[in-house]
């Protein structure tokens, strides 16, 4: 076994042979080498974790672990692979990240079974030139901190990723081709260069997680999130520099995690509220917000809100009570919901030329809850069409503060006319009516 082996190894080594172990743990165990006698020892063994040793190289006899099936050699010293590791038929998961290799063996595409592999942190140059034969199985990649300027061509031809891990490079853009590795469900781009979220992301339409966290994306207040994924469920964006986040991203129904911490957002949509309870983490802290939308509060009130480091005024601060507390004095604030809301009155339907004519609008919250005060803002049209003309009728619009509005008209012409009401651009339910205008 070796007598110049740490004590640690030593008692690690000899527990895993006494249980006929198959996978075997020497972790931070200050190693220097690896015993060449291990895999006689071991011949069943199934997994090796050497994380966070001091190993400079891999011995030839590694080649005799023949049902190796995971090998993580993470945070050591290696310089180089052995060609034996290629014989390793049975390997499915190599880590060797943060190491100090400038290459991989070839034909690493040998590696038949491989699933899962982790490359981050080296100073490899350029990959085999065989790399791409291994998308018949590889479905995790990881090429994090390697310093890299544009996704390598070999990696897109990996159209069978499930995760792909970029993040710590220096990317300033995604290539268009990225879209055609349509089963990947984690990808992984924080702390590159992106000065904005890229629209290719929207094509990847199995994404779970999604990582842009540490960029500088800006104003992200016309960027499609609705086109994105709708098994989204974790979206980090914190540390990006983001001024403003449209309000599409209420449309991710199955987002978990929204992360929009240490950013420059003096306020966020509505929409987020939209989300509903399947929002458990919404992480706001560290952003400039005085305060927040009222639909908030439909979101559960047992998830995780982190506001602290943001500039709030009362009642929104109120969430350093709780969760319940904040959502209770913030209900007041939801503004209305177009499809929930509600005409009423017959001059809605009917009117008389020349007669002024007024009917309510009744603002109800995404919820159906009526509203209790006002400042929504609604949208109006009063239109006759005809081949020859278009004839319009000012609509007037009376704030009654309470959540009800007053409308008002009076048409010059009459026949029939094309009612439109809104709030915020979402048409109330059944808009446009048809208004008949009666001579008098």
């Amino acid at each position: 076994m070796g007598n110049n082996l740490p004590q640690k190894a030593k008692d690690q080594i000899k527990a895993a042979k006494k249980d006929g172990a198959t996978e075997l743990i020497l972790r931070d165990c200050a190693l220097r080498l690896i015993p060449a006698d291990l895999a006689k020892k071991f011949k069943h063994l199934k997994s090796l974790n050497l994380t966070r040793n001091y190993i400079p190289s891999l011995p030839p006899q590694i080649v005799h672990f023949k049902a190796l099936e995971v090998l993580i050699l993470d945070d050591n010293e290696v310089t180089v692979l052995p060609p034996q590791i290629l014989d390793l038929a049975t390997l499915k998961t190599l880590s060797v990240a943060r190491n100090k290799l400038t290459s991989l063996p070839e034909p690493i595409s040998k590696l038949g079974l491989l699933e899962k592999l982790d490359i981050s942190g080296n100073h490899l140059s350029q990959l085999p030139s065989d790399f791409t034969k291994l998308s018949a199985t590889l479905k995790h990649f990881a090429f994090s901190a390697a310093a890299l300027t544009k996704v390598p061509d070999e990696v897109l031809l990996l159209k069978g990723l499930h995760s792909l891990d970029l993040s710590a490079n220096k990317l300033s853009a995604l290539p268009d081709f990225l879209g055609e590795m349509i089963d990947l469900n984690t990808l992984l781009i924080d702390r590159n260069g992106l000065n904005e979220l890229p629209v290719v992301i929207t094509r990847l339409k199995k994404l779970r997680v999604l990582n842009v966290s540490s960029n500088n994306l800006g104003d992200l207040e016309g960027y499609p999130f609705n086109d994105l994924s709708p098994e989204l469920s974790h979206l980090m964006m914190s540390g990006s520099r983001i001024v403003r986040v449209g309000p599409t991203v209420g449309a991710l129904k199955k987002l978990e995690v929204l992360d929009l911490s240490m950013n420059l957002l003096q306020e966020i949509p509505k929409q987020i509220g939209w989300i509903g309870y399947s929002l458990g983490q919404l992480l706001l802290n560290e952003n400039q917000l005085k305060k927040l939308p009222g639909e908030l509060s439909l979101l559960d009130p047992g998830m995780k809100i982190e506001l602290r480091g943001n500039p709030l005024i009362p009642p929104f601060d109120s969430w350093q009570d709780s969760t319940n507390a904040l959502f209770d004095s913030i209900l007041p604030f939801c503004s209305s919901y177009g499809p929930n809301c509600e005409l009423q009155g017959e001059a809605f339907r009917t009117g008389v030329k020349l007669k002024p004519q007024n009917f309510k609008l009744v603002g109800k919250d995404y919820k159906g809850r009526p509203r209790v005060s006002g400042g929504d803002h609604f949208e109006i049209s009063l239109i006759k069409e005809s081949m020859e003309d278009v004839f319009q009728v000012d609509v007037i619009i009376k704030d009654l503060k309470n959540g009800q509005y007053d409308v008002f008209y009076n048409s010059q012409q009459h026949g029939d006319f094309k009612l439109s009401v809104s709030c915020e651009g979402i048409p109330l339910k059944g808009s446009p009516f048809t208004l008949t205008i009666f001579e008098m």
